[in-house]
């Protein structure tokens, strides 16, 4: 029988006090899309507007209301659970609000707010479509976040299988939450994807039931690594030192940290050819280390992600279905422009910083061409 989960100095512990170390997955690209996840371009509104326009607005919502309905169903929550997983990580935009589908496997789950109101970076992830952080600017945007985390922690207050919640809103946040939920743990993420802690002071003192949350993404794991990995003795060392730094504020305190992310990028045959099973067994490598860190730790982790078309998931959309099929050259585009930062190659990346404005420019005009095909393709199939 679950029992609500509480922070005990460095340790998560169930209601007797037991250690429970979570291992899990994040679930993007459900409750919260993203491009590199499902294939599109540009941001969630962007592509929901844009799939209006070419087939209604009844087809659209028919469309992304299955996608909801099929993306994340009993049969992932029974295989994520074979596989010895306890914890979905769940990202979500602000503006869904739907209960999560795990507790009847023995699963957790952590709410994660990854779409403030407004933006609370520039990137993609935040659905705003600008280059500005309005969510820290506006306090409209600052209340409705208030007020969306008071409704959430009214709506699953009784929930023992919610292992917490992830917040980027801080103090009004936590005041706001334990005046209606004093038994959730709430995982702070640090500044500078995850990575900064220091702006938090002393606030931690006031603070009760909770946890903090890093990224730990290891530059081995991506194509711009300007070595190959190959679990050299320095490569190691290098790994671990990142990872500390990235919880060594917690560590001064004596605090409970959580990897909310981590994970490498993975070659693909359509992309890397013959190169491919050798990347990605050095890719497999840099996840063993890590994990043979996080073991050493007794850390509690949450890999990115759990499912996509084939860059970071666990599992991966076949490329045969008609959905890659469709998207396939758009991909290929994509690729070959360099569309995604994270899925550089080294050369790219040069490339990308000698001539980042030409190529910028040329990328958002090609890329929006065929957009456009793609969506006026996809027409007739829906």
């Amino acid at each position: 029988m679950a029992s609500y989960l509480k922070v005990s100095g460095t340790k998560i512990v169930d209601g007797d006090g037991n250690e429970v170390i979570l291992r899990g997955a994040g679930l993007g690209g459900w409750m919260n899309m993203e491009n590199f996840i499902s294939g599109y371009p540009g941001c969630e509104f962007q592509i929901r507007a844009a799939l209006a326009d070419v087939v209604g607005p009844l087809k659209s919502a028919f469309f992304f209301d299955k996608l909801l309905e099929y993306f994340f169903q009993e049969e992932d929550a029974k295989f994520f659970k074979s596989l010895g997983l306890n914890c979905i990580r769940l990202p979500f935009n602000y503006r869904h609000f739907e209960a999560p589908l795990c507790a009847q496997q023995g699963i957790y789950t952590i709410l994660d707010l990854h779409t403030a109101p407004g933006g609370q970076n520039t990137d993609w992830h935040c659905d705003t479509g600008t280059h500005i952080a309005n969510f820290w600017i506006h306090k409209d945007f600052q209340d409705r976040t208030i007020w969306l985390w008071t409704e959430l922690a009214k709506h699953y207050a009784g929930n023992k299988w919610i292992a917490g919640t992830v917040v980027a809103f801080y103090e009004r946040v936590y005041d706001a939450i334990r005046a209606v939920d004093t038994e959730h743990v709430i995982y702070f993420d640090g500044n500078t994807f995850a990575s900064d802690f220091s702006h938090f002071g002393d606030v931690h003192k006031k603070w009760a039931n909770t946890a903090y949350s890093i990224h730990d993404y290891s530059g081995f794991g991506f194509p711009a690594s300007p070595e190959k990995y190959v679990s050299s003795d320095e490569q190691r060392r290098r790994l671990k030192r990142s990872y500390e730094k990235k919880r060594e504020w917690m560590d001064q305190r004596g605090l409970c940290v959580w990897n909310g992310e981590w994970g490498p990028v993975y070659a693909r045959k359509q992309y890397d050819g013959g190169a491919t099973d050798a990347i990605n067994e050095r890719r497999y490598q840099v996840l063993k280390d890590q994990l043979g860190i996080y073991n050493q730790d007794r850390l509690s982790w949450s890999i990115w992600l759990y499912k996509d078309i084939g860059f970071q998931g666990m599992i991966y959309v076949s490329q045969e279905t008609k959905y890659i099929t469709l998207l396939k050259d758009f991909l290929a585009k994509k690729h070959r422009l360099a569309y995604h930062e994270h899925s550089r190659s080294l050369q790219q990346s040069e490339q990308a910083q000698r001539h980042g404005k030409n190529i910028s420019v040329k990328s958002e005009a090609e890329l929006d061409e065929i957009a456009q095909s793609c969506l006026q393709d996809s027409q007739g199939q829906l």
